[in-house]
């Protein structure tokens, strides 16, 4: 079959991304025109903003004035979030172009919709870089189809991390968090890591990969690592475990339970040791397999690229259809019925009977209490931490509300689930 001697390229979305992928791009195109044959011509680029026009490379502001170029082959799409992000790819797809994009939250809600538009148009959509890119993570699971994987397990987001793991070196959260944004792995507000929510979209894309369906980001449960603070994190240490911000999706019959919270988890879990900025999936199915590595920053720009030379090669030979979403049918089990055992710390008034009387709330609701530990610190309201057996999440939930609130401090109640 005869090769496509130049593959014409436009760049959507010059910001931290785009701005060091052109270079990049430009400089590994050479060796890669000596081992395949194809020249990888970057011909447009387009952003909003003037001031970001890169120099030596054709620039428009209105991004359809690139994607209406009928010169170019290929469209790569970095300007991030919903709209006009979301306009920009289908208008690209059904005016013939092909699509590599890094956007997590378009392919975590539209991502099925926008298969279907590559597959009727025979265009190619790839977005390996949406998650875990340097680590290859969705690659990983396509591969491993024969795994019939039935629980994944994911460290999803560094910023979170990095920050739990320098917490478990000492510091507290506040310090955590402001060292992970000077180092470049937390943004100016870090609220889309730190509320679960990045995570909650990269874990329904590879969700819907692994079971075959489609579930959109937004349905999943997700609570952040807010509230963790130091005695929880000392908690955790004294008693075995390592607290992660876990995404997790299990698929039982035709059941699927998917949610990000933070886990204890025992250290010798084989994502205990997953530190600092580190991703990792770990996949459990006919084998338990695990991969770790850099998720973002270089790692993101690396997976683009090989995703725009694997369509390129791709593009030689006549149109294959490849499917990355299935069209399964699973409930989603509401949090409230997800079991596990629970670990839950209150602020208790610091005087005789607040434990027993807390106790007594939650024996009396039937959840049995595995351990109950009070610190014995100066102040009004102390610590008090408590660890359940196998409970039912809503039953926990309810109970807390009827905990007698003339003796715990409002607003200080925790519950991390103690899977794994």
């Amino acid at each position: 079959m005869s090769r496509k001697k130049e593959i014409k390229i436009g760049v959507i979305g010059l910001g931290n991304i785009g701005s060091k992928l052109v270079p990049e791009l430009q400089k590994q195109s050479i060796d890669f025109e000596k081992e395949t044959g194809l020249v990888l011509k970057i011909t447009k680029t387009s952003d909003a903003k003037e001031e970001k026009r890169i120099p030596a490379f054709e620039f428009v502001k209105n991004a359809y004035d690139l994607i209406n170029d009928k010169r170019i082959d290929m469209i790569v799409e970095l300007i991030g979030g919903e709209h006009p992000a979301y306009e920009i790819i289908n208008y690209s797809l059904k005016a013939g172009k092909n699509v590599v994009t890094a956007n997590k939250l378009l392919i975590s809600k539209y991502g099925k919709e926008l298969e279907e538009t590559a597959l009727k148009n025979k265009k190619y959509l790839r977005f390996n870089a949406a998650v875990g890119g340097g680590i290859g993570l969705i690659e990983k699971i396509v591969n491993h189809e024969g795994n019939d994987t039935k629980i994944l397990m994911g460290i999803l987001n560094g910023t979170t991390n990095y920050i739990l793991t320098r917490m478990h070196e000492g510091l507290d959260y506040e310090t955590a968090l402001k060292e992970a944004q000077e180092k470049g792995f937390a943004e100016a507000n870090p609220e889309f890591d730190i509320s679960g929510k990045d995570a909650a979209q990269k874990l329904a894309i590879l969700s819907s990969i692994n079971f075959k369906t489609f579930i959109s980001g937004d349905k999943l449960y997700c609570e952040g690592i807010q509230k963790i603070k130091k005695e929880d994190i000392d908690f955790a240490k004294n008693s075995g475990y390592v607290i992660k911000l876990l995404a997790t999706s299990k698929l039982t019959g035709e059941e699927l339970e998917a949610k990000v919270m933070p886990i204890m988890i025992n250290k010798n879990h084989p994502l205990a040791s997953v530190n600092y900025e580190t991703n990792a999936l770990y996949m459990l199915g006919n084998a338990n397999i695990k991969v770790e590595g850099e998720g973002a920053g270089r790692a993101t720009i690396a997976s683009l690229i090989s995703d725009i030379k694997n369509i390129a090669r791709e593009m030689c030979y006549s149109y294959k259809e490849r499917r990355f979403f299935g069209s399964n049918n699973f409930n989603i089990k509401p949090i409230e019925e997800t079991e596990s055992k629970f670990y839950l710390k209150f602020y208790g008034l610091n005087k005789p009977g607040t434990l027993y009387s807390l106790t007594g709330t939650l024996l009396k609701e039937k959840i049995n209490i595995e351990s109950a530990l009070q610190l014995e610190t100066e102040g009004e309201f102390i610590p008090m931490f408590f660890t359940t057996s196998q409970t039912k999440y809503g039953k926990i939930k309810n109970t807390i509300k009827n905990i007698d609130k003339k003796k715990l401090k409002e607003g200080n109640v925790i519950m991390i689930a103690n899977d794994f």
